[in-house]
């Protein structure tokens, strides 16, 4: 039966992959992914009630990786695991904690996911793993959903806590005294999905993790850390970073895989001479509405939230004409509320839905069940997104398939003619800055709040006698004792971890209310500050569960947005503008430096979209406040011979153009974490300029790290321009070219004239 069940499995995918090469798209490359054999290492120490409980589940032998893990963090030692998705890195953290535990049934543990679903997903794995164990191993999700009557039993009780950075800041470490038991007895702190505590959060993170240790120690514990990652450039050096502790780096991958056929497949194109291709969003619904009705169980990536609402609209809208269940496909994205995203993973999981359109918050390892083909549309922003993603498919023995179908964008042209770049390339550098002193300054506050300071006492390493003078001096703290032996407490009335958000740089939230029904206003959505200027201004489409909305008002000071349901084709598209001013240089080479800077963006025009044909077919006005951030950028100064050139404006916007795109792939964030502009003079520096900006208040070292690897940026950037189809510019290089202007060749020549600098 089973092997009925695998073989018709494969032929789908076979079938489906026969079908994708007679498409009129350029395949760049199909790729086979051999299978690879398990490699095995010793249960060693494991208590033999926890191996007949792995056998009872099928797991007869660990695989080399779990073993490792196992004998290092049993030993006291903190390891960091870096193996594929799907290789079983759960075990690696489950079986020493759980050892622990049966030995010593007075133990704890912290176990931290980025998501509320990660931590569901996790509670289930250690209640599968630990029922048929005669200790009782007592484990609970802590988090904004749990019950306050559960609260005190999980404080003196939990033998694992499985909980969230956020949680953590505000719920956990401000109240430690109520978790005093719980803290002595903690042995380990697991640490899952290190990779995506990078930017911003993981800056909160590390500072986090530096207020925790403090506590333990107070306690009189030191647990030892056990952390997982994705594959990327440092994961030593970041899990060190991140936890102020250093880690054994286990990498060698024991798990097997089956085959899987990675292939890259770019629309045609349909106008070469200005390098125009076919809409890469429309081939991502064709291709996917394919495999929902060859019945393979999908999943579709793509990069913004307006995309996956578009393509989820454009396949339900088909599968209704088509006589077939348009409730078969759901979308995923933040911003739903929690029912609609468990509802939408347990529907997957049970094989009620046949596929889901998603952002990228579905690529982590959330149990979606085994999944046959992922398509993906668009480069998601990092390597170690795009082999998460690609691992979404294929979790069991059977062929699988990962599609990647690039957008016009010249990251993803980039990648599709260099097909040998995506599989050879070094992955990235995970990137935080822990010494941003925005983030920093209020970690130290919820330190103070926790314990009291004595004088030359350090935070992270870093002496803050003055910070705590500082804020001493104007009223937040009392002090007791001599200026050189003295202690400092919170005397504020003010909770300091309540006061900030560690996952954006504002904290700020927009609640959207459907007010279709305007007696009875429905909460269907949430938006981060950041995007409202874009998404949610009056005027706007917005789209929830493939449904579109018409923005009518927004509430600036009750940060509430109000929608009305639309039967509109059309979306909006906004354009944000940028102004840089620098304050202070850090360092300098040449035509390069980064530095302190003042950015001021600013919405102004918005475009009125055709779904069916992607035409504009009319205009709008935004008119929100300007958004003003201190932060850090690089920038480039303009040679004075490419200054002497014709054209300099367009080939500066060229050269912006594909280092927002390109600039990227060697920072391992988003091309929303950076900003972009031009400027032509620039009045600290007297002279054109190009910046590349942190898009978060104080940087998180994007630009230092744009500074550090610019030469090699560049000459991605050229190599892009070389390789691309058009004449004169295109949106697959540096934008929309200019009719009479060879903006191309211009951007060629001001990148050869910074390259030979």
């Amino acid at each position: 039966m089973w092997r009925d069940f695998f073989r018709s499995k494969r032929s789908g995918v076979e079938d489906y992959l026969k079908w994708l090469r007679r498409q009129d798209g350029d395949i760049a490359l199909f790729h086979r992914i051999k299978p690879k054999e398990a490699r095995y290492g010793p249960f060693g120490d494991l208590d033999p009630e926890i191996i007949d409980s792995l056998k009872i589940r099928g797991i007869e032998r660990l695989y080399y990786h779990q073993s490792l893990a196992f004998s290092l963090a049993s030993a006291g030692k903190d390891v960091v695991v870096v193996t594929p998705t799907a290789s079983g890195k759960t075990l690696c953290y489950d079986l020493p904690v759980l050892n622990s535990i049966v030995k010593d049934p007075s133990g704890r543990a912290m176990y931290l996911f980025p998501t509320k679903a990660l931590a569901q997903d996790q509670l289930t794995e250690i209640h599968e793993l630990s029922r048929f164990l005669k200790s009782e191993i007592k484990s609970f999700t802590y988090d904004g959903d749990t019950p306050r009557s559960n609260r005190k039993e999980i404080k003196k009780t939990a033998n694992i806590v499985i909980t969230n950075p956020d949680m953590l800041n505000t719920a956990i470490l401000p109240h430690h005294s109520g978790w005093a038991d719980y803290f002595r007895a903690l042995n380990f702190i697991v640490v899952d999905e290190l990779h995506t505590y990078r930017g911003v959060l993981g800056s909160h993170l590390a500072n986090i993790f530096v207020r925790l240790l403090r506590i333990c120690r107070h306690y009189g514990s030191d647990p030892v850390f056990i952390c997982c990652s994705a594959t990327i450039a440092n994961p030593a050096e970041h899990a060190a970073l991140l936890t102020g502790k250093p880690a054994v780096l286990i990498n060698e991958n024991g798990a097997p895989s089956a085959q899987k056929e990675l292939v890259i497949y770019n629309p045609r194109m349909i106008n070469t001479r200005n390098g125009i291709r076919l809409s890469s969003l429309y081939e991502a619904g064709r291709l996917a509405y394919k495999a929902v009705s060859c019945g393979i169980s999908s999943i579709l990536f793509t990069r913004s939230r307006i995309n996956v609402e578009l393509l989820l609209k454009s396949l339900m809208q088909q599968l209704s004409k088509d006589g077939k269940d348009p409730d078969s496909v759901r979308g995923y994205r933040s911003g739903y509320l929690p029912a609609e995203r468990r509802e939408t993973e347990k529907n997957l999981k049970n094989g009620k839905l046949k596929a889901v359109v998603s952002t990228n918050a579905l690529e982590l390892g959330i149990d979606i069940g085994s999944l046959d083909l992922a398509l993906i549309h668009g480069f998601p922003g990092s390597m170690a997104s795009v082999w998460q993603q690609v691992g979404r498919a294929g979790r069991r023995s059977s062929l699988s398939a990962a599609v990647i179908i690039p957008s016009d964008l010249p990251i993803d042209q980039f990648l599709a003619e260099r097909p040998g770049w995506l599989l050879g390339a070094s992955p990235e550098t995970a990137r935080i800055d822990p010494l941003n002193p925005y983030i920093r300054l209020e970690h130290i506050k919820c330190s103070i709040f926790e314990l009291p300071f004595r004088a030359n006492e350090t935070f992270g390493g870093e002496n803050i006698t003055d910070i705590l003078e500082f804020l001493f001096q104007h009223g937040m703290l009392d002090a007791f004792g001599n200026s050189g032996d003295r202690t400092y407490s919170w005397n504020s009335g003010d909770y300091p971890a309540a006061s900030f958000s560690i996952r954006s740089a504002s904290g700020e939230k927009y609640d959207i209310y459907d007010v279709t029904a305007q007696q009875r206003p429905r909460l269907i959505g949430t938006m981060d500050k950041h995007s409202v200027s874009t998404l949610i201004f009056p005027g706007a489409v917005y789209f929830h569960n493939g449904e579109s909305y018409s923005v009518k008002e927004i509430d600036l000071e009750s940060r509430k947005c109000f929608v009305e349901k639309s039967f509109s084709n059309t979306y909006t598209e906004a354009k944000v503008s940028f102004r840089t001013n620098i304050v202070s240089q850090e360092e300098c080479s040449g035509h390069f430096a980064w530095g302190e800077t003042k950015v001021t963006a600013a919405t102004g025009m918005y475009k009125i979209i055709d779904i069916n044909n992607r035409k504009v077919v009319g205009h709008g006005v935004v008119n929100l406040p300007e958004d003003r951030i201190d932060t850090t950028s690089l920038w480039i100064k303009i040679p004075e011979r490419a200054q002497l050139r014709p054209g300099l404006l367009p080939a500066m916007e060229g050269l912006a153009n594909l280092l927002k795109n390109l600039a990227p792939l060697f920072l391992m964030c988003d091309s929303g974490d950076i900003y972009v502009s031009t400027a032509l003079s620039e009045p600290s520096l007297k002279q054109p300029a190009i910046f590349l900006s942190d898009a978060i208040p104080g940087g998180v070292g994007l630009a230092e790290g744009a500074y550090d690897s610019i030469r090699v940026i560049l000459r991605a950037c050229r190599e892009q321009l070389d390789s691309c189809r058009c004449s004169d510019g295109c949106p697959s290089c540096i934008g929309t070219g200019i009719r009479g202007i060879k903006a191309k060749d211009l951007t060629k020549d001001l990148i050869d004239d910074l390259l030979c600098s």
